[in-house]
């Protein structure tokens, strides 16, 4: 910039700018005592001691956070603590010990600020004599003339006096470590923290009294806050890192180091998976009254942007009373479980062996479970009833980024893609454990619904009798029956075309959503013309008449040609919106069977499958609507199966045509996807049975249906095919013949 009064300057924030930043990324007491911890991890701490005392006093009540950790110089204090988005953790991404650091946007000396007004820090170097001192008064900071760099934080340098050994630091501990003698610290490491050096954080002035609520919600956040599985991946950093609570009397019970309830080690299903960059998942299943564990591989769904390779780690209950009385073994009563499970349940997710917040907390449903739970509340699982455990690293996953307050990831094609590979993994748990759960009484055969009830029998009895007023009742019964038989059926037609319909919803925003956009770009386009012919800008001339008709013109043709799109993207799906079907009628099936591939046209594209359909024309007096829906819901179903191979694999559909005998038409669909695990091939036809994410399990039961009721014929699944994966074969006796 150039300038008689061109000058070069700078922002210059208030002092109140401080707080502010602190209450956007601190939302609460327990999501600072987080970040305090988390601090102690990055400074290669085994232990950290919390300690609230609101006992009466000239520092009372405080909290007090005290680590072993490697502590702090005056340079660190000056360079590093008071230098807030300090780079220094991100260019040096390791701590000492090896540990992956955990705070890089430097928000931690903001979670003092949200726990009480004044701050005192002390800490001292392993090699060093002296320690650092460092106090502030937070309400300094509310001085609305006040500017950043008018507050004043007092510093300096001692003697080694809180840290010697006969000081305040190696007594906070001895008296702390007094819990080891209870038996639910057994965990404690033997070897002891390091009591002459690390890092005092002490502040005074609490804003609120902690309530015995508070410090449940802290404990249980605590608990949960490094990975119970950090050890199997992180062995050598996280699960040498304790947490112990030293709380007031009134307080008492929850004094001790923090870990998961004892309650909740007997699950009644668990799985493990270890899932690699590209989906593959190796997955480990044990089943309530199984004797030992089933492996499997499997191939997860991906959105086209990978979320990186992670581990899971799954427990689940039911949540009945002689279900989870049984988990206890005696040893805790069904309310003990029941309110661990209550304070212990969510899936959370945990980077480099830490916890990222706020998923698995109460009331975050962020896979959506007790969403998808809605529709089939017997076979999915919620999250009351799960435990788990999702393990990230910042190297391997990458485009998993935290969010600016440190809770939560950034929404993304990433994130949806680790959502949706989770959720899939939890569906195969759901599925085995729907198999323990099943009736084991015969199924009525497909098409029972329908079965006609024959009262013959009854009319010769009657007309043997010679009565003529109850051989015209039978036959009125009759009558009512078959009538409404008939009705049943059509309203049967009905519920199946809107439930195929329903799984068709996405495919028709999808494909009109761009020409309805094209209208509206070429409306507004054609507004400008005309408005710019009446009121030309300013300065400009008036465009001519012709010129302005011709701009508008090609406007107007544009509006129309996708319009024309609109209308034929929607007469493809009419057929199944709640009409009444009308009387069936000669047409040439591999028409039929074409048009219904193109109404998942969108979705073969985007899957980028390729599908091979019958060349040959074969004509028979059918519903063309019930043949496309049987179509669309098997082919919807291969389509499914067949995205989730990975990048490279072929990705193929063939649909073709066989007459086994001249009354007989086969159409049978198969695919080059995963198969149907041999587990659930007796269940994929019942209603409601489902083995993908997000299945309502509807699609096999009204093809099966269609087939069996309208056509006299069965739909069933091969026990192989020519492409590898799934082959269904739908044959249809009615109405066929040559």
């Amino acid at each position: 910039m150039t300038g008689t009064d061109s000058r070069s300057q700078a922002f210059r924030p208030r002092a109140r700018l401080m707080l502010t930043l602190g209450s956007e990324l601190i939302s609460s007491p327990t999501v600072a005592l987080a970040e305090l911890v988390k601090n102690s991890y990055d400074a290669d701490a085994s232990y950290v001691l919390i300690k609230l005392d609101d006992t009466a006093g000239p520092d009372a009540p405080s909290i007090i956070v005290l680590d072993d950790g490697v502590g702090m110089s005056m340079d660190a204090i000056s360079r590093t603590w008071l230098e807030p988005a300090t780079p220094n953790r991100r260019r040096s991404r390791k701590s000492p010990v090896g540990r992956r650091v955990l705070g890089e946007k430097g928000v931690g000396r903001f979670a003092t600020a949200k726990l009480g007004q004044l701050l005192t820090i002390v800490s001292r170097q392993q090699d060093s004599a002296d320690e650092v001192e460092l106090s502030l008064d937070w309400r300094d900071f509310h001085d609305e003339d006040a500017y950043l760099d008018e507050i004043h934080i007092l510093t300096g340098s001692r003697s080694a006096r809180f840290f010697s050994p006969q000081g305040e630091g190696p007594l906070l501990w001895n008296k702390s470590l007094r819990y080891a003698g209870r038996p639910e610290t057994s965990e404690l490491n033997t070897v002891g923290p390091r009591s002459e050096q690390g890092t005092l954080v002490k502040i005074t002035g609490l804003h609120s009294r902690w309530s015995v609520e508070n410090v449940k919600e802290a404990q249980r956040s605590l608990s949960r806050l490094i990975s119970p599985f950090a050890d199997q991946k992180w062995r050598e950093t996280a699960s040498d890192f304790q947490i112990i609570l030293d709380l007031p009397e009134r307080l008492a019970e929850f004094s001790g180091p923090v870990g998961p309830p004892a309650e909740l080690g007997s699950p009644h299903y668990r799985l493990e998976a270890k899932v690699n960059n590209s989906g593959h998942a190796e997955i480990e299943i044990w089943l309530r009254g199984k004797e030992g564990s089933t492996k499997f591989d499997t191939q997860l769904p991906s959105n086209g942007t990978s979320c990186g390779p992670f581990d899971f780690y799954l427990k689940v209950w039911e949540r009945d009373r002689p279900s989870l009385t049984e988990s206890g073994g005696g040893a805790a009563t069904y309310r003990e479980i029941r309110e661990a499970l209550d304070a212990a349940s969510g899936i959370s997710v945990y980077r480099d062996g830490f916890r990222v917040l706020p998923y698995g907390e109460p009331g975050n449903d962020w896979l959506g479970l007790d969403r998808r739970r809605i529709n089939s509340p017997t076979r999915r699982l919620s999250n009351s009833q799960v435990i788990g455990q999702l393990l990230i690293d910042r190297d391997s996953n990458p485009a998993l980024i935290d969010q600016t307050n440190r809770e939560g990831l950034v929404s993304g094609p990433a994130l949806s893609d680790l959502q949706s590979k989770v959720r899939q993994l939890i569906t195969e748990l759901e599925t085995r454990r729907n198999l323990l759960r099943v009736d084991k009484k015969p199924k009525d055969p497909i098409g029972r619904l329908f079965e006609r009830r024959e009262l013959s029998e009854l009319k010769e009895a009657v007309a043997a009798r010679s009565d003529d007023s109850l051989l015209r009742l039978v036959e009125d019964a009759e009558e009512k029956i078959e009538a409404r038989d008939t009705e049943i059926r059509e309203v049967l037609a009905r519920y199946q075309r809107l439930a195929t319909l329903g799984q068709l919803i996405d495919q028709v925003v999808h494909e009109v959503g761009q020409p309805v956009s094209a209208c509206r770009k070429a409306a507004l386009a054609g507004i400008e013309i005309i408005e710019d012919w009446f009121n030309p800008p300013f300065g400009n001339p008036r465009p001519s008449h012709d010129e302005t008709l011709e701009r508008a013109r090609t406007k107007f043709e544009k509006i129309r040609q996708q319009a024309g799109t609109i209308n034929e993207v929607l007469n493809r799906f009419t057929p199944f919106g709640g009409r009444k079907r009308g009387r069936p009628h000669t047409i040439v099936l591999e028409r039929a069977i074409r048009e219904a591939v193109s109404i998942l046209d969108g979705e073969i594209k985007k899957s980028k499958v390729q599908i091979s359909l019958p060349e040959s024309e074969t004509s028979v007096t059918v519903d063309n609507t019930e043949i496309q829906e049987v179509v669309i819901n098997l082919l919807s179903n291969s389509i499914y199966w067949v995205s989730r191979l990975p990048a490279g694999s072929p990705r193929k559909i063939d649909l073709t045509l066989h007459r086994p005998t001249g009354s007989e038409l086969s159409l049978i669909v198969s695919d080059s996807g995963p198969g149907v695990p041999s587990e659930i091939r007796d269940q994929i036809f019942d209603p409601y049975f489902s083995n993908r994410d997000g299945g309502m399990g509807l699609g096999l039961t009204i093809a099966g249906e269609i087939v069996s009721d309208y056509y006299g014929g069965e739909l069933v699944l091969e026990p192989a095919g020519p492409l590898g994966g799934a082959t269904f074969r739908a044959t249809l006796r009615r109405r066929v013949g040559e």
